[in-house]
């Protein structure tokens, strides 16, 4: 899990099942008015701003220092002849800019593979 460091007014999970979630976390009590990125204006607690699964394990995620994009990590699984083996780590990551009218519209665009 991880905070968007530019507000803190969202978080972010990814699972081995392949989903990712990304979840409005603002308090009032908690949580000032001050912010950047474009999860500052969020004012919701566990609104699921942007949900996907890109069909593969997810092992990693990331902001950046900004919270305007994300990286996340993959591990596939591949089934052939009902057998099912698992690549170790396909060494892609994706990366995706955040868009203030994605997070408004709650949609979000395919990510961007990169093979490193």
């Amino acid at each position: 899990m991880r905070y968007d460091p530019g507000s803190g007014h969202a978080a972010a999970s990814a699972s081995l099942d392949g989903t990712v979630f990304v979840k409005s976390c603002f308090m009032k009590e908690l949580d000032g008015d001050e912010g950047t990125g474009p999860f500052a204006h969020l004012r919701t607690n566990g609104e699921t701003i942007f949900k996907f699964n890109p069909g593969c394990w997810v092992n990693m995620f990331a902001f950046s220092s900004d919270g305007s994009q994300f990286v996340y990590g993959s591990k596939y699984i591949r089934l052939k002849n009902n057998t099912m083996f698992c690549l170790a780590h396909d060494s892609s990551l994706y990366f995706y800019k955040i868009e203030g009218s994605e997070v408004d519209d709650h949609k979000i665009k395919k990510p961007k593979a990169v093979s490193v």
